[in-house]
């Protein structure tokens, strides 16, 4: 396995033909001729998590070989999020892997409840075991230990307005708008921030920087994209990045329902980069 995307779910392989110059792959079934055929085999992509591949000689110089199953590897991931009301847990394997998870100590294989979301780590639980379950075979089975306590998490104030001095970036396209819908919802403005459009035809680019003293909203950043988009790459196809340093809040409450919508842990932030007044 070359790479796997954790965001698109992909993974690429590099597929090695013996005795053979056409590869081809089925889903679900022994792969035939028949099957669907590999067009690029340094550089082929899939989501699923079991494949069968044949491998043929077209000039029939070498016989068939035999079929050869592939397995993704199957593995759970977590994430601990500090919350104002406690610990949560979210999980994570591959597609058509099924979690199974306990947190009073017992075997999930037998009684774990189904993952289907983020779920609440009761007060009392020392640890919550997983284990991921396919076609009635269990892998990646193991203990989180839940540290207690609210371990610098810091005070926050629901009601009052909350200032977040803390570097955030959206790295393309698609990501910049996401943040700036995100934000829409429940920031009032940004500072510092750093917009750049990249160009893909000639390898230019656009630069609009802004002070940390000029509060902008989420608007006005889409309106100067916007506008550096037709004034200056009209026909041209570009690539949006953009970065900001400071975000205002209208209240704590409103900093902790954006945090629980980025899935950020309340721990992950320091003291010094959220300030009430």
């Amino acid at each position: 396995m070359k790479s796997e995307n954790e965001e698109t779910n992909k993974v690429c392989l590099r597929l090695h033909p013996r005795f053979g110059d056409r590869i081809y792959y089925e889903i679900g079934a022994p792969a035939t001729t028949s099957s669907l055929r590999v067009e690029d085999p340094n550089n082929f992509e899939t989501t699923e998590l079991k494949l069968s591949f044949l491998c043929v000689d077209s000039t029939s110089e070498h016989p068939t070989g035999e079929r050869v199953e592939w397995m993704r590897p199957v593995s759970i991931k977590h994430k601990i999020l500090e919350k104002s009301d406690g610990k949560y847990m979210i999980l994570k394997s591959q597609p058509g892997v099924n979690i199974k998870y306990t947190t009073d100590g017992s075997d999930p294989k037998d009684s774990g409840g189904i993952y289907d979301g983020e779920f609440k780590i009761p007060s009392q639980a020392n640890f919550v075991q997983i284990v991921a379950e396919h076609a009635g075979v269990f892998y990646d089975s193991h203990f989180i230990k839940i540290e207690k306590g609210k371990v610098g998490i810091p005070a926050i104030d629901k009601a009052k307005p909350l200032v977040l001095s803390r570097s955030m970036k959206a790295a393309d396209t698609r990501d910049t708008y996401n943040q700036l819908s995100l934000l829409k919802k429940y920031a009032e403005g940004v500072k510092d921030v750093h917009i750049v459009l990249h160009k893909s035809d000639n390898g230019g680019w656009i630069e609009l920087t802004l002070s940390d003293k000029i509060i902008t909203n989420m608007e006005q950043i889409e309106n100067a994209i916007a506008h550096l988009q037709n004034s200056f790459s009209t026909h041209d196809k570009v690539s949006i990045e953009w970065e900001w340093g400071i975000t205002l809040f209208p209240s704590g409450q409103a900093f902790l329902d954006f945090a629980n919508d980025k899935r950020l842990s309340l721990s992950e932030f320091k003291q010094g980069e959220i300030s009430q007044k």
